[in-house]
């Protein structure tokens, strides 16, 4: 952590002392961290609970704080944050609305023009996945790749993909199951389990951390293969070249998670097409949607600013 006698001058940002700020909204948790500009470097990070039955409005300001706590726990101060990125669940309208998330239970609410009126920054909200899709390329890929995707290991299997810098709708994954919604939330699978369905990624990582549970490793084993299948589907969908498996999970299981994806992944795919195509496990863990969020305001909102208007 950079006391402030060590804050920096990033030469590329313009300005003296900026900072980007990516924050993650979930159902349980709120989670901010601080980067150097363009999301390159970690700085430090905070979360607080998200308190979703006080209401949009409550939740909005205890965004606010969260971001506040990050930057002070960088020593630094709100003048030295250049932009805000959010990664929020559900279907994003114009980097400003969440305008459905059954995660969060919001409908239409205008989450960039509520943070605008407690900050005085650029901000751009993006989808969740998308933009933790857009952490791991941006960080972890070491050449461009054009036809990408990342798929996210949990009780819900979310993915985000990305075809020559263009995120991609969901639709061609339809399936009789699929609803509208879900694609929309860019969820392609999910599978419950009667003791384990209702945890979350960080619930698994405790409870995997405290003790050998046969029976969730054997769910998670079930949660990889759903993974592997749905890579099969986004690659026969877009015909890609690289998907990576993201999530809190990795962190645990990554080795496990990686084997019986790829064993789903392959038995799934036209014979010989899996060969075309790289599948990958992620190391940033649940670091992906914030490192994704400050990448995609450092972006982003230059390109509002210019009056560009493709979403996340």
């Amino acid at each position: 952590m950079k006391s402030a006698s060590q804050r920096f001058t990033d030469p590329a940002s313009g300005g003296a002392n900026p900072v980007v700020v990516g924050v993650e909204i979930g159902p349980a948790i709120i989670r901010a961290g601080v980067f150097t500009t363009g999301g390159h470097a970690l700085l430090g990070k905070t979360k607080i609970s998200t308190k979703l039955e006080r209401g949009p409005e409550i939740v909005v300001e205890r965004i606010a704080r969260c971001i506040r706590y990050a930057v002070d726990e960088c020593d630094l101060e709100m003048e030295q944050v250049s932009r805000i990125g959010v990664a929020a669940p559900g279907q994003i309208l114009g980097d400003a609305v969440v305008a459905s998330s059954p995660d969060l239970g919001w409908e239409n609410v205008p989450l960039q023009t509520r943070l605008a009126a407690r900050f005085d920054l650029p901000i751009a909200v993006g989808q969740l996945y998308n933009v933790a899709a857009l952490g791991i390329l941006a960080a972890e890929l070491q050449h461009p790749v054009q036809r990408f995707a990342a798929v996210f290991v949990g009780p819900q299997i979310g993915a985000g993909v990305r075809i020559g810098g263009q995120w991609q709708e969901l639709s061609a994954l339809r399936t009789p199951d699929a609803g509208e919604q879900q694609l929309r939330s860019h969820i392609i699978a999910a599978q419950s389990h009667p003791v384990f369905g209702g945890f979350r990624g960080r619930d698994f990582r405790k409870a995997l951390k405290k003790s050998e549970n046969i029976a969730m490793r054997e769910y998670v084993g079930r949660l990889a293969g759903l993974a592997g299948e749905a890579a099969a589907r986004l690659h026969q969908a877009f015909a890609l070249e690289t998907i990576v498996l993201g999530g809190a999970l990795m962190d645990e299981m990554k080795e496990e998670i990686l084997t019986k994806a790829r064993a789903a992944f392959e038995h799934r795919s036209p014979r010989g097409s899996q060969n075309s195509c790289a599948l990958l496990a992620s190391d940033l863990g649940d670091l992906a949607p914030i490192t994704g969020a400050a990448i995609w305001a450092t972006h982003r909102c230059a390109d509002l600013a210019a009056g560009l208007v493709t979403s996340a």
